[in-house]
This record gives structure tokens, sequence and C-alpha cells, in this order.
């Protein structure tokens, strides 16, 4: 599990030197990093529990500072008890008569199409609500039978470095690094401005250094905001 020091290590190996910012500097940098974590990559856990008839509030568990990102559940379940999908059943679904005469019976590919489009209209049919305190869930419509399984998913912010998962280490390094380099420039374009005599060699050497962390940083930046594209990671399930 990294630390604190462990990243302050990293961002040396990278480059970025006590010179350019120290210790305890990099220590409130690596807070801030982990903000950005959290709003480009936050953790992501979630839950899941059943319903009960004709109940529609609900009190999930909460994780600490997680909040509810997502609810879904299925108020309709093709597969009843011993049931099987058939071409009466289908059909029932879809409104028509089992006595319609002369109806050319669909083929069981389209079956299986017609299944996973009522069962995706039926999910995304499902809603809910939050109460003004985060503690309770409304589901609607109200479900109308018990065992209906509800998927819940939070977020939750980074509390310390040690949350960041294994796998993100290295990415997070890379916030770290676009935060420092950035802020190397910051501190040199502003000493440079308190300087009152400078030369135009000192100005250009300056300048120069300044463009060289700005674009390192804007590498850095985009890098990281790429990578957080793919996913999120998930850190709890229960």
């Amino acid at each position: 599990m990294a630390t604190i020091a462990t990243y302050i290590a990293s961002i040396r190996a990278r480059g970025i030197g006590v010179a350019d910012i120290a210790d305890a500097d990099l220590t409130l940098l690596i807070a801030e990093a982990l903000k950005k974590m959290s709003r480009y990559r936050a953790l992501i856990a979630d839950q899941t529990f059943e319903t009960v008839a004709d109940q529609q509030t609900y009190t999930p568990t909460q994780m600490g500072d997680a909040t509810i990102r997502d609810v879904t559940y299925c108020i309709w379940n093709p597969y009843e008890t011993g049931d099987e999908w058939t071409l009466a059943r289908t059909l029932a679904t879809l409104g028509v008569p089992r006595d319609v005469g002369d109806f050319h019976l669909p083929s069981q590919d389209m079956l299986e199409q017609i299944k996973s489009a009522v069962w995706a209209e039926k999910y995304t049919g499902s809603g809910y609500q939050i109460s003004q305190d985060g503690g309770e869930l409304y589901l609607t419509p109200l479900p109308d039978s018990s065992g209906i399984t509800v998927y819940i998913q939070y977020t939750k912010a980074y509390a310390t470095v040690a949350d960041v998962p294994s796998a993100d280490e290295d990415l997070f390094t890379d916030c770290i690094e676009w935060m420092g380099c950035d802020r190397v420039g910051m501190e040199l374009a502003t000493k440079t401005a308190a300087i009152r005599v400078r030369t135009p060699e000192y100005e250009r050497s300056v300048g120069e250094q300044i463009g060289v962390w700005r674009a390192r940083a804007r590498e850095k930046r985009t890098e990281f905001v790429n990578a957080c594209q793919y996913g999120r990671s998930a850190v709890a399930r229960s």
C-alpha cells in the first residue's frame, strides 16, 4: 500500500526536486490531487437488497461518506417460478391474443430480441428518489411483490492516499506530477515578476523554463484525464 512518502519519492524520481517543491508543500499538493481523483475517477461501490411487497421506503446501508449514484431494479420478471419464455408468453407480452387466426409466428431469434427489448424497457421504467438527509430511498413505482433485487451504485471520495487502488497508483502519481509542474511554473513566473531589474538573457532563460514546466503540466493533465475516461475503480460489493 502506497503512502505519502511513497508518492513523494515517485515525484522526486520523475525529476521534480526539493528545490522545485519542498516536501511539506508537496504533501499539501498530494491532498489536492486526491480531490482531483475524486472528481475524475471516483471510487465506486455497489450493493443489492430485495424488495418487500407494497413497501416503498427502504434504508440501504450507507458506506461512510458515499453518495448514491444510481439505482436499478426490474418491476417485472419474465421468468416466474417454473416458467419458460414461450411463444404464448411473448405474444401475451405484446398484447396479441392467442386466437389471432392466420398469424405469422416470429422466429426464435426474434423472440430473443423481443425479450431483450421488453426487459430493457422495464428496467428503464424503474425510478427512485432519495430523502433530503440521504438516509432513505423511495422506489417508484411501488413494488407489488417481494424478492425483487435492487442494485445500488455508490460513489465515494478518497479520504487518504491509502484509498487509492494499487492499479491506480501510477495514475495518481501522474495527477500529482501534473499539479506539481503547474505549481513550479507559476512560482517561477511569480518570482520573475518580483525582480525589478531583469536582463534580456535572464528573461529568455526563465521564460524557457516556465514554458517547459507548463508544457509538461499540460501533457500530464491530458494523460490523466484521458486515462480516467476508461472507467472508475470498483472498491466494494455487498
